[in-house]
């Protein structure tokens, strides 16, 4: 039977909407398609995360960890391998906490990692340490800060009290992993003010924050899932929980300064300040603790 005309009019405009609706259909699905790294992989790396994140977070994760794979492998490995000496604090803080061990180990590796010395990394601002705490938030931890110590240098405090503090502004902000984050980069007061401000471009969350702080909550995603999909690989350093338990006490007495110490054990003054977290090594005053390795066995030259 013959089609009357006005049915192959419908049969064409219903093709007219379709085809477009197809090709939108397939343009969207790939929008959403896993990312393929240089061998043709699929890499949907962010999966392994167990966080609600945003669409946009993810994207923003897996193009970091592919950059990372291409590029930085090296150097995200060398800052892990640093943060490696702190990793039975780091999993106490996790037990305490709950909070991920990849997670807390990727913050020091993203705050201070790619310093030489990790523990007395400080930042323009004047954060310190492995965690990188400004003054008064160390105060609002209880971290001591005073003309002769530093306790932010201290990883067995800091790190602790660095789980401790995400894990607050985790729960301040429902839950949610990378507003917790934003919070400890960027201040909990600052992420209260954005939240409540209106959105007139429609931007997300993650591209209204600063710079510093959008890189720093990817970056620490990143290594986390890096981590978590043995994608990354560090030379583990020796315990500094256990250097320090084989240190020895050294009370300092009037007069007495960190080189005469140093050169009274055979050591030098970097080996005393990998150990204390000393403000100022030009700084001591009578009867304050001072560790020192017992043997002295590094030949290295102040």
């Amino acid at each position: 039977m013959k089609r009357k005309p006005e049915n192959w009019i419908g049969v064409g405009i219903a093709i007219g909407i379709a085809l477009p609706l197809v090709y939108y259909g397939i343009n969207v699905a790939k929008e959403h398609l896993p990312i393929k790294d240089g061998k043709g992989v699929i890499a949907n790396y962010s999966d392994v995360l167990p966080y609600n994140l945003p669409g946009s977070i993810e994207k923003k994760i897996d193009d970091n960890v592919n950059y990372i794979k291409k590029y930085k492998s090296y150097s995200v490995s060398s800052e892990l391998s640093k943060v490696s000496q702190f990793e039975d604090i780091i999993e106490y803080a996790s037990q305490c906490t709950g909070l991920s061990k990849y997670l807390l180990m990727s913050i020091p590796a993203v705050e201070a990692g790619g310093e030489i010395d990790i523990l007395r990394a400080e930042s323009p601002k004047g954060a310190v340490g492995p965690a990188q705490f400004m003054p008064n938030t160390a105060k609002e931890m209880g971290i001591n800060i005073d003309h002769y110590e530093d306790e932010r240098m201290s990883p067995s405090i800091a790190l602790p009290a660095m789980a401790e503090y995400l894990e607050d502004r985790i729960d301040q902000f429902g839950g949610k992993i990378h507003f917790g984050l934003a919070a400890y980069n960027w201040g909990p007061g600052n992420v209260e003010s954005l939240l409540k401000s209106p959105n007139k471009k429609g931007k997300g969350f993650i591209d209204r924050l600063p710079r510093e702080t959008r890189d720093f909550i990817i970056r620490v995603l990143s290594r986390e899932t890096l981590m978590r999909k043995n994608m990354v690989t560090y030379e583990k350093q020796p315990l500094f929980s256990v250097i320090i338990a084989d240190a020895e006490d050294h009370i300092v007495k009037k007069g007495e300064t960190l080189y005469d110490i140093a050169g009274d054990y055979d050591t030098n003054l970097k080996e005393i300040l990998e150990l204390n977290p000393i403000r100022n090594p030009n700084n001591v005053k009578t009867g304050q603790k001072i560790k020192v390795k017992k043997d002295g066995s590094s030949s290295e030259e102040s």
